[in-house]
C-alpha cells in the first residue's frame, strides 16, 4: 500500500507515503497522529503502531512517539540525537539512543 487516505473536514486526500517526512503522536489529541509533508500537516485518527506495521518498509520508528521517512533525512546530529529532514533541515526530529544503530544503518543503506 503506497497511499494513506486522510479525511479533513469535507475533503479527502490521497497522500503518497514517499511524500511524508515524519509522523508523530499528537500532543493533545488521544489516538491521533500528525503527518508532516512538504506542503502541509494532517491529523489522522490512527495508532502509530498500526502505521508502522503497514508502512514499515518506508517509515522507520525513531522514537516511541515518531516514525520517520529515512529518504527525507538530510543529516543526523549525534550530540543532540536529532534527525534533520527536508530542505536545509526544515524539520528536526529527536531519535532515541536505543534506536540509533538501526536508524544509522538503514539511512546509510538508502544512499547506496
Amino acid at each position: 500500500m503506497n497511499y494513506i487516505i486522510i479525511q479533513k473536514e469535507k475533503e479527502i486526500f490521497k497522500l503518497n507515503i514517499k511524500d511524508i517526512y515524519y509522523i508523530q503522536t499528537h500532543p493533545s489529541k488521544a489516538h491521533t497522529v500528525q503527518i508532516f509533508t512538504k506542503e502541509a500537516s494532517f491529523d489522522l485518527f490512527q495508532n502509530l503502531s498500526k502505521l508502522e506495521k503497514q508502512y514499515g518498509e518506508t517509515l522507520t520508528r525513531c522514537h516511541r512517539n515518531c516514525l520517520v521517512n529515512l529518504e527525507r533525512v538530510k543529516s543526523m546530529e549525534l550530540q543532540s540525537k536529532t534527525l534533520f529532514l527536508g530542505e536545509e533541515g526544515r524539520y528536526a526530529v529527536q531519535y532515541s539512543r536505543r534506536r540509533y544503530r538501526e536508524i544509522r544503518q538503514k539511512w546509510l543503506k538508502e544512499g547506496e
